[in-house]
């Protein structure tokens, strides 16, 4: 998704693209809070209720972006 000239969000559906830590599509819960720890919160899904949530990575060497 754009906004004026700058990218604000990228959907990934299908695997085989991978963050730089390894991560993509399939990854376990478990191995996803590990490769980011002290980076990533869990916050709950405003539709699903207590049976979904977002992981966020936020890197603080990378102001401005955010997984």
């Amino acid at each position: 998704m754009l906004a004026a000239d700058t990218v604000v969000r990228v959907d990934v559906s299908g695997a085989g693209i991978l963050s730089e830590a390894g991560v993509g599509v399939g990854t376990p819960e478990a191995e996803v809070l590990a490769r980011y720890r002290g980076m990533i919160r869990v916050e709950p899904h405003p539709y699903t209720g207590p049976d979904g949530h977002y992981l966020i990575v936020d890197d603080p060497s990378r102001p401005g972006l955010r997984m």
